[in-house]
């Protein structure tokens, strides 16, 4: 098991929601994928924690 700090997560968003990614899998985000990102499982490709921010 591997253990990732929230804090160490690429951030992302857009609209007034901002996202914290989990899981990119290299195989649909090629040279874009985080390296301090978890790699996708089968068709598991994409997870993030995201909030919408209402004062943005």
């Amino acid at each position: 098991m591997e253990i990732i700090a929230r804090e160490s997560l690429p951030i992302g968003g857009f609209a007034g929601l901002t996202e914290h990614r989990l899981v990119t899998d290299s195989r649909v985000f090629s040279h874009r994928k985080p390296l301090n990102t978890f790699e996708g499982l089968g068709r598991f490709v994409y997870l993030a924690d995201a909030r919408f921010d209402l004062y943005v």
